[in-house]
């Protein structure tokens, strides 16, 4: 019978302990994620998205008067270069109160954006070279 009480006990003892860590309210991958210094973790991107890419675009080559057109007599197209960085290519957009042609959009210029800094180079001042400098 002692025995018997004994491991009734036990059993009663390792269902405290169960419940008890049930309880505490976090998993393991909240428990590992809890030491892991803020330093290691990538800084978040300032350019973290097409969008955004074409919105410092628009503000910077207006900023810089590159062109006399209002963003609604601009398209922009936007694409992913590589991990680091995106390029808008601005075209003219024709048609309505823009006028011009409606079969063309010519481009303009093009724009590289640094997704980590926002740092942005153009061809602006000589697109048909592809010569890019610094803007901001």
């Amino acid at each position: 019978m002692s025995l018997r009480r004994t491991l009734s006990r036990a059993l009663v003892a390792m269902l405290l302990v169960v419940a008890a860590s049930a309880c505490s309210g976090q998993d393991d991958s909240e428990k590992a994620g809890a030491n892991v210094p803020q330093s290691d973790l990538p800084p978040p991107l300032v350019v973290p998205d097409e969008a955004a890419a074409v919105a410092r675009v628009s503000a910077s080559l207006h900023k810089n008067n590159f062109t006399t057109l209002t963003d609604d007599c601009l398209s922009y197209i936007p694409y992913e270069a590589d991990a680091q960085n995106f390029v808008v290519d601005v075209h003219e957009r024709h048609g309505g109160a823009c006028g011009g042609d409606l079969a063309t959009s010519p481009r303009l210029f093009t724009y590289q954006v640094v997704k980590a800094s926002g740092a942005m180079q153009t061809d602006a001042t000589d697109p048909p070279a592809g010569l890019f400098h610094k803007v901001d």
